[in-house]
């Protein structure tokens, strides 16, 4: 679940929460996203639980 507000006039995103639960693995998100420019701030929260990291194996490569 994601509910956020992208706003044009200062190219950010106003993530007021995401939510992604996973077999074994729960995330959690909040705070204000700098979209762009690329190097605007971004001050995010997040909690996030796993018991298996295995399940994120094809993320992380990508990410290499």
């Amino acid at each position: 679940m994601i509910d956020a507000t992208y706003t044009q006039r200062d190219g950010a995103v106003d993530l007021r929460k995401l939510k992604l639960n996973l077999p074994s693995s729960q995330l959690e998100a909040n705070g204000h996203l700098g979209a762009y420019p690329m190097v605007s701030p971004s001050a995010l929260k997040v909690d996030f639980h796993t018991s298996n990291l295995s399940e994120f194996d094809t993320v992380l490569r990508d990410l290499d």
